[in-house]
Order: structure tokens, then sequence, then C-alpha cells
């Protein structure tokens, strides 16, 4: 069993290897390319969401947008 600390130790070492590969992303995209990147990223949560609560769109905006307002944008009523 993995203790909180260590599974948060690997969070982080996890973190940092995303966060190199993502510095090196958007020092290539240009901000209409950003944009375009967003307007995909929506549309694959909305196309590929299976249930109420778009779960894709949570993790996708986590730490983006207030959840509140991840769910107003792509929950279902």
């Amino acid at each position: 069993m993995i203790s909180g600390m260590e599974e948060n130790s690997m969070d982080d070492m996890q973190f940092a290897k995303y966060s190199c590969e993502i510095r090196e992303v958007l020092e290539n995209v240009s901000e209409e390319n950003l944009e375009i990147l967003v307007r995909n990223v929506v549309a694959y949560a909305i196309s590929n969401n299976r249930s109420k609560v778009n779960w894709i769109a949570q993790e996708l905006f986590a730490d983006v947008i207030p959840d509140k307002l991840i769910a107003e944008l792509f929950n279902e009523e």
C-alpha cells in the first residue's frame, strides 16, 4: 500500500514530467493555435461525454476554471 506522502511524491514526479512537456508545447504554439487547441479540447470533452456529469471536462479543466463553471458549461441538465 502506498502512503499518502509517497502517493503525493509520485504525483509531483508526474507533474514535473508533464510540466517540461507542457512548456515545450507552449513554446512552440502560437496564440492562434492555442485557441484552436482549446477549441479541440472543448469539442473532445463534449463529444466523448457519456454521463450527466462530464468527467472528461472535469479532468481537462481542473485547476484552469472553477468547478462550478465546468459544471455549468459541460454537465447535462
